[in-house]
């Protein structure tokens, strides 16, 4: 007779646990975005908003390396690499034979377990190594400057919520820095940075 009760007990237990744990997980999600708007709007340059949108990508996928591949004008290929580390751009180093990207190919969120997959980026492609990867396009508007590319051990691919919530901060980092170059206009144009290569002051 105590076993259906108990059964009972348990299962309702379960998912009480469940609901708060999805509680949590929705609140912890408000507070990251709240806080990276907060860091976006106070970002007065183009090179500080990327630093923080990277910075925010690199702390939703944890031990992931996280780079901003800066597109080819009017190509869906890459020219430079900027990596995040220790939570500061490096300088842009050119990427030998402008390899194609398939997240601005195909202008969507692209996922690979290994570099090595035939349709993996070919940016990714190193004989000497392999890696997961997940490339999600920067866009300003109706262009796109390039993609922002998280990798990580082959076969470590990111939970879908992860996904969805970097896709988000990649997508409010390129309105921001579109506003910026509203609100610079033609006339803030000239000196390039020299971390970024974008036009405009330094972060």
């Amino acid at each position: 007779m105590l076993q259906p009760l108990i059964a009972a007990r348990a299962t309702a237990s379960s998912k009480l646990l469940k609901a708060e744990q999805e509680l949590l997980e929705e609140r912890l999600d408000q507070e990251f975005r709240e806080r990276l708007e907060r860091a976006l709007l106070i970002a007065e340059a183009e090179p500080a908003a990327l630093r923080t949108g990277l910075r925010a990508v690199a702390e939703i996928m944890g031990h992931a390396e996280v780079s901003l591949l800066l597109s080819v004008p009017d190509e869906p290929r890459v020219g430079w690499q900027i990596r995040l580390q220790g939570g500061s751009l490096e300088q842009a180093v050119p990427l030998a034979h402008t390899p194609a990207c398939t997240a601005l190919s195909s202008a969507s969120i692209a996922v690979s377990a290994s570099s090595a997959a035939l349709d993996a980026c070919a940016h990714l492609h190193d004989p000497l190594g392999e890696t997961s990867s997940v490339c999600i396009p920067l866009r300003l508007g109706d262009r796109t400057l390039g993609s922002v590319c998280i990798t990580s051990a082959p076969g470590e691919i990111p939970p879908t919520a992860a996904i969805n919530r970097a896709s988000w901060a990649v997508e409010r980092t390129g309105v921001r820095v579109a506003e910026q170059r509203l609100q610079r206009g033609p006339s803030g144009a000239g000196q390039t940075d020299p971390i970024t290569a974008l036009p405009g002051a330094q972060a």
